[in-house]
């Protein structure tokens, strides 16, 4: 049953033939681009910014795997998220940009004077690095889970453990919607919220886990969901 969901396809393989989508994310060099069941890989030397409509020109490519021993294989890791293909563009132009949290933290960081400060910023909060090898955690959203973490941490000397777990999950939610969805959030939130409903610990992570892989068949592969489900597997 698990692996029929991972199986089901989300977004389509075919050749894109949009020329405009919406900014979904973003990473150093280059970001994902939305529109419909249609996703590509959009790079760009301009920073592309988050929750936006964008056109852009140019020719499609499709992604070729180009594998090594010591990296992971960007085509086959964009192939799980659904996109198939990329274009390359000198500019684009913003159409809609609509005001998300993301975007706020966007411009907050382009406004440090400070490039170092800036740039650990931009890491942290968003994600996004010139070092690949440095943001690679934190793009799959491990800088939120730690945030819960330190406020475990710190709520543990104010407040019992059944109030500390209602304002973690409150936390847990608010950071779930402002960062648009993070897979490893949705695995945090199932997981806590399916214990509140006096499930056993084994039937809430199986549901859990039977939930994110329907939901995010990217999931199977991805460290968001691994690192996590085998922490949780176990400390079972």
């Amino acid at each position: 049953m698990i692996l029929l969901c991972t199986m089901i396809p989300i977004y389509s393989s075919s050749m894109p033939s949009f020329s405009q989508g919406r900014v979904v994310s973003v990473s150093s060099g280059y970001g994902i681009i939305q529109n419909g069941r249609e996703r590509i890989v959009l790079y760009s030397q301009e920073e592309l910014p988050f929750d936006a409509v964008v056109s852009f020109t140019g020719e499609y490519k499709e992604l070729v795997s180009s594998p090594a021993f010591y990296r992971s294989d960007f085509a086959k890791t964009m192939r799980a998220k659904g996109i198939h293909y990329s274009l390359s563009c000198k500019d684009f132009q913003i159409l809609t940009q609509y005001p998300s949290f993301r975007r706020f933290l966007q411009k907050q960081c382009a406004a440090i004077e400070d490039p170092v400060i800036s740039a650990f910023a931009r890491k942290v909060l968003l994600g996004i690095s010139d070092k690949e090898q440095d943001s690679y955690l934190f793009r799959h959203g491990f800088s939120l889970t730690g945030l819960l973490a330190f406020w475990n941490l710190i709520l543990k000397y104010i407040l019992d453990q059944k109030q500390r777990e209602k304002v973690l999950l409150s936390i847990g939610g608010l950071l779930f919607l402002l960062y648009g969805f993070p897979l490893v959030l949705a695995q945090y939130l199932l997981v806590h919220l399916f214990k509140r409903f006096s499930m056993r610990r084994d039937q809430a992570l199986g549901l859990s886990f039977l939930i994110l892989l329907f939901v995010y068949p990217e999931s199977c592969i991805s460290v968001s969901f691994l690192i996590p489900a085998a922490f949780r597997l176990c400390s079972h």
